[in-house]
């Protein structure tokens, strides 16, 4: 394997890193957000409804990236969102530019 190709594969390896952690921030925080908002209106009730809440939330965070790997083998419609580019490697013939 050669340098170029070495580089190529951590780039990708990278692109999809980054994108599974953008991925998973915005998730848990949707996920954590909520979780406030029920505490909030949970507010006068025993403590103990409201840490259920905040528990039930900590738990799903990790197990968000499994729900989106299960969600995407069932076949559920999705709309498709254009957030980020398709990955595309960079050309290998085209010159650096300064």
């Amino acid at each position: 394997m050669n340098t170029a190709n070495m580089l190529s594969a951590f780039d990708s390896a990278g692109f999809h890193a980054m994108r599974a952690l953008f991925a998973l921030t915005w998730q848990s925080g949707i996920v954590l957000c909520a979780a406030g908002f029920v505490s909030l209106l949970l507010r006068k009730q025993c403590a103990a409804a409201r840490r259920a809440v905040w528990i039930t939330a900590l738990f799903a965070v990790p197990i968000l990236p499994w729900l989106v790997e299960l969600e995407s083998r069932i076949d559920i419609p999705q709309a498709p969102v254009p957030v980020m580019r398709i990955y595309a490697a960079p050309d290998k013939a085209a010159p650096a530019q300064a």
